[in-house]
């Protein structure tokens, strides 16, 4: 067998890059198993109309269908290169109970890995009960405090995430002022960055008569603190309505005249948006992405988008009517970067740690947990620029 890959790890992945030779005597012959919660008894088949209503209104069914469309894709891709992979489903049913009785009667010891299931839970429970076969448990979403040695955590910590984005700003840039905005919830994220800028300063939204807490920050307190040069302000939270509060005054601030606090001379201001988590709230529809690049807003993510221009994004699209979610897009990365690694070696854990590897959206490069198990370990650090996401470091 000869993989021959690409040596600009700048070249967006593409199958045609890949060329492998595998003859007919020595083919390659691999079985992988997918746990996801289908929950297939929970919808009416009887009715084409009631079965799509329940499946648009069920995330869980909405992921997993569509990481199972990226997994089937790499797989077809996978047999053009000359390597056949048994592949079966299992419908979890987000019951572990079902888990059990799945496990009680399949032969689990025939494959090579086990992607999922979806939740924390039923993850550490197929490890568990898949302990004594030493199968790998291959977990596509969830990150965990401590792993079993049979499990692949593909997700890298935030942890580790969020040392190395902030190593990387205080390495790379050298602000004059260092402003970490936050609600409640999210403090110890505002008291992590703080250690690595010991001169910043944490506002922490505020709680009205009611007990309730307010999900925004008034302009007036925000322009005080704001000085001449260069701003950074790392904005923590999950909730829209803050975000959406504070990404529109930052970026009507940016660029105006403040006094300085030493000359009392005017100079224009430069600011720039950080988060060390990048969720839901940073893509609502109440925020601009013109306000985002304004402020050249910066954090990391486990995935990079590119403009839609991959073979395996038409072809996607040919298959299943519409572009691929990041969930199909995960689940082809991954499934492909697996079987690469698998047939390269006799056992998944000898390769893990050797190669690091970028395909359409994701990046891999696994350690030996200290508590057990792999977890990956790389991730992008991206940034808004001129209405576009594009690459800082990875």
């Amino acid at each position: 067998m000869v993989l021959k890959l690409p040596k600009n790890k700048n070249t967006e992945f593409d199958l045609r890059s890949i060329e492998l030779n595998v003859t007919k005597k020595n083919s390659i012959a691999k079985s992988i198993a997918l746990i996801l919660p289908f929950k297939a008894n929970t919808i009416d088949f009887d009715s084409k109309r009631l079965a799509k209503k329940q499946i648009q209104n069920d995330g869980y069914i909405n992921i997993s269908i569509d990481f199972y469309t990226g997994v089937k894709t790499a797989l077809d891709s996978i047999k053009n290169l000359g390597i056949s992979v048994n592949f079966d489903v299992f419908d979890s049913e987000l019951n572990s109970e079902k888990i059990r009785r799945v496990i009680k009667n399949t032969d689990f010891s025939k494959y090579d890995f086990v992607l999922g299931p979806m939740t924390l839970d039923n993850c550490i429970l197929v490890s568990e009960l898949l302990e004594n076969y030493q199968t790998p448990i291959v977990s596509p979403f969830i990150e965990f405090d401590k792993l079993n040695d049979n499990l692949i955590q593909t997700i890298p910590n935030y942890k580790l995430i969020s040392n190395k984005f902030l190593s990387h700003i205080k390495k790379n840039y050298n602000p004059d002022r260092v402003l970490i905005l936050t609600d409640n919830s999210s403090i110890n994220r505002a008291k992590l960055i703080q250690s690595f800028f010991n001169n910043s300063k944490i506002l922490i939204t505020e709680f009205d008569k009611k007990g309730k807490e307010q999900f925004y920050f008034r302009l007036e307190k925000l322009k005080k603190e704001i000085i001449s040069g260069k701003n950074f302000i790392f904005l923590e939270t999950e909730n829209q309505a803050l975000a959406s509060n504070i990404t529109s005054i930052l970026s009507g601030l940016n660029g105006t005249k403040v006094k300085d606090h030493i000359s009392s001379l005017r100079y224009n201001t430069d600011i720039n948006l950080l988060t060390t988590r990048f969720n839901n709230a940073f893509t609502a529809e109440s925020i601009s992405n013109f306000d985002l690049s304004n402020l050249s807003f910066k954090f990391p993510s486990v995935n990079y988008s590119n403009e839609l221009n991959s073979s395996f994004k038409e072809s996607y699209k040919e298959e299943y009517g519409s572009y691929p979610s990041k969930y199909a897009i995960r689940g082809f990365d991954l499934t492909f970067d697996l079987i690469l690694r698998l047939v390269s070696t006799k056992s998944l854990s000898n390769e893990l740690t050797e190669n690091q590897t970028q395909y359409i959206e994701n990046i891999f490069k696994y350690v030996k947990s200290e508590e057990g198990g792999f977890v990956n370990q790389s991730f992008f650090i991206l940034k808004y620029d001129n209405l576009k996401v594009v690459k800082i470091q990875y």
